[in-house]
């Protein structure tokens, strides 16, 4: 569903008279919901970046909110604090504001990949598509609809339909849980957990 598509939805699933609630306040409420959603922190995505040899740090991308894995040429690569001089083969990274340094610095080309989770971005046009799955559109209706009846004043409709978001939102909540929990990363070893710090040393 586009935005447009949800705001038909919330005037259908209301039926009252459009005037009640403008056009520009159903935005607001479908973006007020693409906030909350973003306090959730689930929701992953990753992207793939091509890393130059040398000093070339990473920018990351402005819709992050933590930044789950950094994965360097199949490897997955550690988070520190130390700087270190030198260039090799990648076994760590360093965060300095928005930007990603591969430790220590790459020889050679190569290709890095980021596992991050992620605020979805603000509608601007009816045409724009939010960035959530396809089955938790229904929550922006029922979120924009609370809200709706919420600015008219209509207390128990409110809090009939808060009530229904805040279930339905449990239920995609623990899905993503699940989800998380069953899923097999490929970890780095950690029975010598000095090793890639004696590696960066060299």
């Amino acid at each position: 569903m586009n935005r447009g598509e949800i705001k038909q939805a919330v005037r259908d699933e209301m039926q009252l008279d459009p005037g009640l609630i403008s056009d520009a306040e159903r935005n607001r409420f479908i973006n007020y919901w693409l906030d909350d959603v973003a306090s959730w922190g689930l929701l992953e995505k990753s992207i793939t970046l091509p890393v130059l040899a040398g000093n070339n740090p990473i920018t990351l991308p402005n819709n992050l909110i933590h930044l789950a894995e950094v994965i360097y040429e199949g490897r997955d690569l550690v988070p520190t604090s130390m700087r270190v001089s030198g260039e090799g083969n990648p076994v760590a990274y360093a965060l300095e504001g928005r930007q990603l340094h591969l430790l220590p610095l790459p020889s050679v080309a190569g290709e890095v990949r980021l596992l991050y989770s992620y605020r979805p971005e603000h509608l601007t046009s009816d045409v724009d598509i939010p960035e959530v799955p396809n089955d938790w559109m229904l929550l922006g209706v029922l979120y924009t609809v609370f809200r709706a009846h919420k600015k008219n004043g209509n207390t128990a409709a409110s809090r009939e339909y808060q009530q229904e978001y805040e279930m339905k939102k449990g239920e995609k909540v623990r899905e993503m849980l699940q989800h998380y929990n069953s899923r097999v990363r490929v970890m780095s070893d950690s029975s010598q957990p000095l090793n890639w710090i004696d590696r960066l040393r060299l």
